[in-house]
């Protein structure tokens, strides 16, 4: 599970970094068993965008988000990611039945 973290325009500092670690992880569990994530966050004036996307052999999955605050970034980029897992898990147990 290759995780790759960018930070453009500002210093992250620890618990930042933290935080965003553990959100990546809870996706990576929620994830298709070989994907790998990528995380752009960048400041532009007071504002801050993000981006993850999970690759994956059972397709692309991809937020986007923006906040003055890059934790809250974080945290709406997990909600749309969470969904669009929860999504694909519930398809994939339907095709499996």
């Amino acid at each position: 599970m290759p995780k790759h973290f960018e930070f453009h325009g500002f210093d992250a500092n620890s618990h930042v970094k933290i935080r965003l670690k553990s959100l990546i992880s809870q996706i990576l569990s929620m994830a298709p068993s070989d994907s790998g994530v990528r995380s752009t966050i960048k400041k532009v004036g007071d504002e801050y965008f993000g981006e993850w996307k999970v690759t994956s052999v059972n397709g692309p999955f991809q937020a986007q988000a923006h906040a003055k605050d890059p934790e809250l970034v974080f945290e709406s980029l997990f909600g749309e990611m969470s969904k669009q897992l929860v999504t694909w898990e519930k398809e994939r147990s339907r095709s499996v039945s």
